[in-house]
């Protein structure tokens, strides 16, 4: 079975390479590891319509649960950044720190997740 934290290696190991394509792809492959660990957490895995990203976070949103909660606007603002990187050209903001901060975001995330039972 595949371990989708090794997306978030593959994320850490591509923003080594400061070019503008691996560093869109190290964030893109940081949501998806983040997002799809979550997911099958959640019990969402066998979801396939567009919307299980937006069920995944809704799954999380529980505004009693602080770790809960962070997990699900972490998903929210991963998937934003996710979005830019592989659907806007024009996106100019990103650079290395920025790449850098939403693989720190991402692990974080997981740490949580794993701590989740």
């Amino acid at each position: 079975m595949f371990n989708w934290k090794d997306f978030i290696t593959l994320a850490e190991e591509l923003i080594k390479q400061e070019d503008e394509a691996s560093l869109r792809t190290a964030i893109d492959r940081a949501y998806y590891g983040i997002f799809c660990t979550a997911r099958d957490k959640a019990g969402l895995q066998e979801k396939k319509t567009k919307n299980v990203h937006m069920e995944t976070a809704s799954f999380y949103n529980d505004a009693k649960d602080e770790n809960k909660k962070y997990i699900s606007d972490g998903l929210d603002e991963l998937r934003k950044y996710r979005n830019y990187a592989s659907y806007d050209l024009n996106w100019s903001d990103i650079d290395k720190n920025l790449a850098t901060l939403i693989v720190l975001k991402a692990k974080k995330i997981l740490e949580i997740l794993e701590e989740l039972k």
